[in-house]
């Protein structure tokens, strides 16, 4: 948001709004019953550091999709699960016996399921990362990505580093008010899957891992996309666009 100072005794106002996703500024006019008209209220993504993850990982026609791993990274926060992303592990053990599962930000409860399910052959929680080139290296050991909780993404900065790096997604909608930009960034079977539920969150895992030339496809189009959208220099010189408008408005 965006401001001057007003001599008026009301103080600040505020000139411009932006939201980091359309769904954000869907929600928010469906909330508040109004009308979201520009340049008043606009959508500005938030930045990704495409060149760099370009760098750091294979391009799509050169990466192994072939591997039977997969991962995720979020906060280890009870917030940022679902628990489909654990009982869909159940389903996928019965057909891909060897897939292996790598978790950055595992919770407590997440590690007692792989205890109580006897999953620690195919689950390794791994520490946290202190680098986008940690990132990287992270995403270059995965030949697709799983997204899954019920708070949902307001944006979903992982979900597109993932992207960027040429990786599929795999998601869920979130049902009810909750945030689903998530679905913003994934198409379903163009960049990524999105399944409902457990079982159709496995059968989107088995089907990426049996399918690499789909993983290389998917992954190609999600990389376009990202540098599309949400590349660093272009949401900042949009940014600086926005900044110098509003300050004509003063």
């Amino acid at each position: 948001m965006f401001g001057r100072r007003d001599a008026s005794p009301a103080g600040r106002l505020i000139d411009v709004t932006l939201f980091v996703s359309h769904f954000c500024a869907e929600r928010f006019a469906a909330v508040e019953k109004m009308e979201l008209v520009p340049p008043r209220y606009r959508v500005l993504y938030n930045p990704v550091d495409t060149d760099l993850f370009g760098t750091l990982t294979p391009k799509p026609e050169e990466r192994d999709y072939g591997r039977p791993v997969f991962g995720r990274v979020s906060r280890a926060d009870p917030g940022k699960w679902s628990v489909i992303a654990l009982e869909s592990l159940l389903y996928v053990r019965e057909v891909v016996p060897n897939f292996v599962f790598l978790v950055i930000g595992g919770t407590d409860e997440a590690r007692d399921f792989v205890a109580r399910h006897d999953l620690g052959r195919n689950v390794r929680f791994l520490p946290p990362v202190a680098s986008d080139a940690d990132l990287a290296a992270f995403f270059n050991s995965l030949s697709f990505s799983t997204h899954a909780n019920d708070t949902g993404e307001s944006f979903g900065l992982v979900i597109a580093e993932a992207m960027a790096a040429g990786l599929p997604v795999i998601t869920h909608p979130c049902p009810g008010l909750k945030d689903n930009a998530q679905l913003e960034l994934v198409r379903d079977a163009e960049t990524g899957l999105i399944a409902e539920g457990a079982e159709a969150y496995a059968r989107a895992i088995v089907r990426l891992l049996r399918e690499p030339e789909l993983c290389r496809s998917l992954g190609a189009a999600g990389q376009e996309r990202v540098r599309k959208l949400f590349r660093v220099q272009d949401i900042v010189r949009r940014l600086e666009s926005v900044y110098e408008e509003a300050l004509g408005m003063a």
